[in-house]
């Protein structure tokens, strides 16, 4: 089973070049998502097209990070066996 790996990223202080620079890395890296903030600075939606237009299989997304996952290890475990107990319960 291919383990799948998002990348949040609010690139708002980046030029238009520089975000579209970011976005082919980490499709390149093999993210399998890039979610982009929704809660202050660019229209998430323009900057979702923006950087649509500069990748070919990188699924785009508009969200804001929810508050449950604070403090949280986001990092998937190595195995089924390794899962650790839930932190946050």
């Amino acid at each position: 089973m291919a383990v799948e790996r998002g990348c949040w990223a609010a690139p708002d202080a980046l030029r238009g070049a520089d975000a579209a620079a970011f976005a082919r890395r980490v499709e390149d890296l093999g993210y399998s998502q890039l979610w982009v903030n929704e809660t202050f600075g660019r229209d998430p939606f323009a900057l979702a097209a923006h950087l649509g237009a500069v990748t070919s299989t990188l699924p785009l997304v508009a969200g804001r990070l929810c508050r449950s996952f604070k403090g949280r290890d986001l990092r998937p475990p190595a195995s089924d066996e390794d899962s650790p107990e839930d932190p946050v319960s």
